[in-house]
């Protein structure tokens, strides 16, 4: 199935506390000649628009990701 590109409406939360509290999914074409489907000014403004939203979500004026699907995590145990 194809799969619309940018971000995706899932989030991952991660564990109160640490420096990441969540991680967002953003689908982009590969960068591989090979795909056709995409010409290489439309991937660059894909990937450019992905770092001034990466730029305002650092800055804390991004996109609001309350409504999106969370998606568990495994339970990480440190040492095993």
């Amino acid at each position: 199935p194809a799969v619309a590109v940018g971000f995706q409406p899932y989030r991952a939360v991660h564990a109160r506390g640490g420096a990441v509290r969540e991680t967002l999914f953003f689908v982009a074409p590969s960068s591989s000649a090979r795909v056709a489907g995409y010409q290489l000014k439309d991937k660059a403004a894909l990937l450019r628009s992905l770092c001034a939203e990466v730029q305002r979500l650092k800055a804390g004026r991004g996109m609001d990701t309350a409504g999106m699907q969370v998606v568990p995590l495994p339970a990480v145990v440190p040492g095993v």
